[in-house]
């Protein structure tokens, strides 16, 4: 059955999979529950809202790690983690003379391997009661339609951190193929593998992932053959996607520099966590109410508005909110139009029997209001300012920046106190400014810098660079020079009669990756800068094509049936969805975490071209949060390790 347009986002394919889970479980009681470890629970709920679980006769669910109480009367569906520990916990459960459910139902979210299978043939309570037993294949978080995570943020200090060994760092690699392999396995295709050659022996972390990542798949296939089965079922008579893998090291400039698209800036600025916002609004009776919402697809305006620059999302927001007055009659009541937020916000006060209906614009309201202020309470705009031109390597003009006077700049930036300039904000731009000019500064030249910042007892953060080896002209100043500031405006939306909040100058700079994904599709990628692992019409990889009509057994679908489509959402969404499917996504995978004006770049490009792109890291990089990880790089007890 043909998928909708809503369908071809990746975080709707994730929620018909597990949908699907749910659907083809015929608990022998009638009842069903739920138990995910800490790790499914993350990937099941960034997919599905409760509602929708429990409208596929699921009526609880539980936690693996905790004291749950016996239910003999219901049916368990297992979506757990292959891993020693999740299948011990697993096992006690049918331990001893008492059960805790009628039967089970066992999803693996990747392939288990022999040890914790072996427990489970030992486990005779649990044998005796099992009723099916699949590797659904499903280890990453689908955040967004075109974006994803690994949730590993512990692999960026993994891979880079000194105190890292040779065989933790095997260990992470291992880990990010094994989970990235379940994305292209809910994709039901094999991808053609390139990845960002080496700058040097140290910065080989793409390649290697391109290598175990290889080695992955061809393990899953050999083991989905053995049993009769195809993994690879979609788009068989197109060429296999590509997949990129970048290195994060490569580019630390992105993840740090001040941006301007909405969803960028108020993860930067405002305390958003996990897409997570606290909303402080007025009711109906006038009285302040807090309420935590999500930021995702599932609010109408979001998809619209997140990749705007903050100041085209404010038109919006007053375009949209004076379009609602003017349609409507009693709204209309209210005199003139708004010409900005606290014009629009004097509105709603006026309008409390449409409070409910306008609560979406008083959100974006809101946020908007907040960024701004906080962008002018913290002096972002100089800053801000010169980390476009060090970035890019040219002024708002056009004109080259010389390292001498982006030195000067900078030094006065950095005198500047506290109070007028974070601690984080000078960090950032000192970061962005070795990154961009370290090849040409004298030595004692950072740590002179520092003195002038009155930050010496930040040097460790500084010479954490060092282990990342952060690379200078070549990956920066030369790519970005091809960024354009009237290209940027062409085609833009902005009203002249508003003035601007932010000025567009501030985002002249285009991260690496945007050229990259841009270069591939226009077939223009460097074979020596983007190596194929297997070059495109190898009979190895042309003898995998499949035949057409195979459905994958393994992801946990049912042999009978193909996934299904789902009814259409809000116009926003399908607009950010109508993009040709038919024929297979490009995948681009950063390693060591990414940035959100790299999930903005893929979007910008995917639309450019009308073609899917995914993109997704082992972790979604806010600015702070990247510094923070920098700054812990030396830190063993910082170090995270979990790599299961």
């Amino acid at each position: 059955m043909p998928h909708s347009d809503r369908q071809e986002g990746l975080n709707g394919i994730v929620r018909e999979r597990l949908l699907q889970m749910f659907r083809e479980v015929e608990a022998e009681s009638g009842w069903k529950v739920l138990v995910v470890d800490r790790n499914s629970v993350r990937f099941l709920s960034a997919a599905c809202k409760m509602s929708e679980v429990t409208e596929e006769g699921v009526t609880l669910v539980e936690n693996l790690e905790l004291k749950r109480q016996p239910m003999a009367s219901m049916d368990a569906i297992y979506f757990i983690s292959p891993t020693v520990e999740s299948v011990k916990r697993m096992c006690e459960d049918w331990s001893g003379k008492n059960r805790m459910y009628a039967a089970a139902h066992i999803y693996f979210t990747s392939h288990i391997d022999d040890t914790p299978l072996f427990s489970i043939k030992q486990c005779m309570g649990l044998v005796a009661k099992i009723r099916a037993i699949k590797e659904l294949n499903l280890e990453f978080i689908a955040s967004e339609s075109q974006a994803f995570s690994l949730d590993m943020p512990e692999a960026f200090q993994n891979l880079y951190g000194p105190s890292s060994d040779v065989d933790l760092q095997a260990e992470t690699i291992s880990a990010v193929a094994r989970r990235l392999a379940t994305l292209f396995v809910t994709l039901g295709v094999r991808p053609t593998i390139r990845y960002q050659e080496p700058a040097s022996a140290y910065q080989d972390a793409a390649e290697r992932l391109a290598k175990d990542l290889e080695l992955q798949l061809e393990e899953l296939e050999g083991q989905a053959g053995a049993a009769g089965h195809s993994l690879w079922w979609r788009w068989q008579t197109h060429p296999p996607p590509t997949l990129l893998i970048l290195d994060r090291a490569r580019d630390m400039i992105s993840p740090l520099i001040h941006e301007y698209s909405y969803q960028a800036m108020a993860n930067d600025l405002l305390p958003v966590k996990n897409g997570r916002y606290s909303h402080v609004y007025t009711n109906a009776h006038g009285d302040q109410q807090k309420q935590e919402v999500l930021l995702d697809e599932g609010d109408p305006l979001w998809p619209t508005l997140r990749h705007l620059h903050i100041s085209d999302a404010i038109n919006l927001i007053l375009d949209e909110f004076n379009a609602f007055v003017k349609d409507n009659k009693t709204a209309s009541m209210v005199k003139g139009e708004a010409e900005s937020i606290k014009d629009m916000s004097e509105a709603i006060q006026q309008m409390p029997q449409y409070k409910e209906l306008l609560s979406k614009y008083s959100l974006h309201m809101d946020i908007t209001h907040r960024c701004l202020d906080v962008y002018n309470e913290q002096n972002v705009e100089p800053i801000s300012a010169l980390e476009q031109d060090v970035a890019t390597g040219k002024d708002a003009d056009r004109n080259k920046v010389k390292t001498a006077e982006a030195t000067l700049r900078l030094e006065e930036l950095l005198m500047q106190e506290s109070e007028k300039f974070s601690v984080s904000d000078k960090l950032r731009m000192l970061i962005i400014f070795v990154a961009a000019k370290g090849e040409k500064l004298p030595p004692g030249e950072v740590e002179r810098l520092l003195e002038v910042a009155k930050l010496q007892h930040y040097s460790r953060t500084m010479q954490n660079l060092e282990h990342v080896r952060v690379p200078h002209k070549s990956d920066h100043e030369e790519k970005a020079a091809r960024s354009s500031f009237l290209s940027f405006l062409k085609g833009k939306s902005f009203k002249k009669k508003r003035e601007p909040e932010v000025s567009f100058e501030l985002a002249r700079f285009r991260t690496p990756a945007q050229f990259t994904m841009e270069d591939c599709m226009q077939g223009k990628l460097s074979d020596k800068d983007f190596p194929y692992l297997v070059p495109p019409g190898n009979a190895k990889a042309a003898a995998k094509t499949l035949h057409a009509g195979d459905v994958p057994l393994a992801t946990g679908m049912s042999v009978r049936t193909k996934p299904r489509g789902e009814a259409g959402k809000a116009k926003e969404q399908e607009k950010e969805t109508q993009i040709s499917s038919s024929s297979p996504p490009m995948v681009v995978f950063v390693i060591g975490g990414m940035a959100y004006n790299e999930i903005c770049a893929a979007y910008t490009v995917s639309k450019g071209f009308n073609k899917h792109i995914y993109i997704g890291s082992t972790d979604i990089l806010a600015p702070n949060d990247f510094l923070a990880a920098i700054g812990n790089l030396h830190d063993v007890t910082a170090s995270m390790r979990k790599v299961s």
